[in-house]
């Protein structure tokens, strides 16, 4: 997927680590039950927390950083509010839109994605001039965070950062924004709605920060984080900072706050997916056209789609348990093509069903 505008608004120098949910696609159709068994499962339609997890740290190289200076020759009297409030002015603010397109398919479609990768060095000491003045010890220091988007399971989902860990030295300020935008497409622009601004001094370990937001309309949910901590000098002079960014491909809850299930490969045989609606916008169609589908359907067309399944994908003797789900409702706009069918077992075929019933 190609970002457009996300470079513009986060700082130049990111470091991130990615955390992301991979798919299996089994590579014969032999066994249902094993089948079953393999399917990657972003679990969701029962209502439960979900955690969408950006874990990483932001590391400050002091060694590195002299040697920068050294090369620049460079100077800088900013202290670490002036830096602070310089990165922070540099975060997405509300009601920015972002644009971005389709460049290909993702593995999954509740990924956290790179946004950069590199560290900044910074020292306000210039060794050529001779200044003396406290300058922290050689090595690397490092502050490991949580930047966390939490599905709730109900209309309350909400944003929440952690200083999870230290090595080396305590940052003096750690700060960042994470935010959250929304779109009524997975194509198309998204508008921030919901941001959590943190700014920490001298943090202990294990603080956090918590913001919640409403999900009570069905929407893409994008959510990203830039991070930033700032070292200072026994003397109080700034040392150096650090920087990270990530964010998100789309999100879709319902509006009850339900993440919609998605499995790869969640067909009996382990090939087929029911991927999300590229719109939250399907109109309910009338309960006459609706039935019409339907008996077409069960009179004759549900046995042609079993004949053409077990012929493209591997046999399945269609048990009790077995169910033919419309990937897209017949009630939203879906129709009889085998192409919006998929057969599933009854307990996902019910958290697909459950999720639909509070699309609109």
């Amino acid at each position: 997927m190609d970002i457009k505008k996300i470079g513009k608004y986060l700082l130049p120098a990111i470091l991130s680590l990615s955390f992301v949910l991979s798919s299996v696609l089994p590579a014969a159709a032999a066994d249902s039950t094993s089948a079953k068994n393999n399917a990657v499962l972003l679990d969701n339609a029962e209502k439960k927390e979900i955690r969408i997890s950006h874990k990483f740290s932001v590391v400050y190289d002091k060694d590195k950083a002299v040697k920068v200076i050294e090369g620049k020759s460079h100077a800088s009297n900013k202290n670490a509010d002036h830096l602070a409030n310089e990165l922070s002015a540099s975060f997405l603010k509300p009601n920015d839109v972002i644009t971005y397109s389709e460049s290909g398919k993702e593995h999954s479609v509740y990924n956290l994605k790179n946004v950069g990768q590199s560290n900044t060095e910074f020292s306000t000491i210039d060794p050529s001039a001779g200044v003396s003045g406290g300058r922290l010890g050689s090595g690397v220091s490092i502050a490991y965070y949580s930047a966390d988007f939490v599905i709730t399971g109900n209309t309350s989902p909400y944003l929440e950062v952690a200083l999870t860990g230290v090595q080396g030295n305590l940052p003096a300020t750690v700060g960042g924004q994470l935010s959250l935008s929304r779109g009524p497409n997975k194509y198309g622009s998204y508008t921030v709605t919901d941001v959590l601004n943190y700014n920490w001094q001298y943090p202990f370990v294990g603080k956090s920060e918590r913001k919640y937001v409403s999900a009570n309309n069905t929407s893409y949910f994008w959510y990203q984080s830039s991070n930033f901590a700032i070292w200072r000098n026994p003397d109080g002079s700034t040392a150096g900072y650090a920087t990270d960014g990530n964010q998100t491909t789309e999100i879709l809850l319902n509006k009850i706050g339900v993440l919609y299930p998605f499995w790869y490969g969640v067909d009996v045989n382990g090939y087929l997916n029911s991927f999300p609606p590229d719109t939250t916008t399907y109109s309910r169609v009338s309960p006459d056209v609706v039935k019409s589908l339907r008996d077409a359907f069960e009179d004759g067309i549900k046995a042609q789609y079993k004949t053409y399944y077990d012929k493209k994908y591997g046999y399945v003797n269609w048990q009790k348990g077995i169910e033919i789900h419309h990937i897209r409702p017949l009630n939203f706009g879906g129709d009889n093509s085998f192409e919006n069918l998929i057969p599933l077992y009854a307990d996902k075929h019910y958290q697909f069903s459950n999720w639909w019933a509070y699309y609109q």
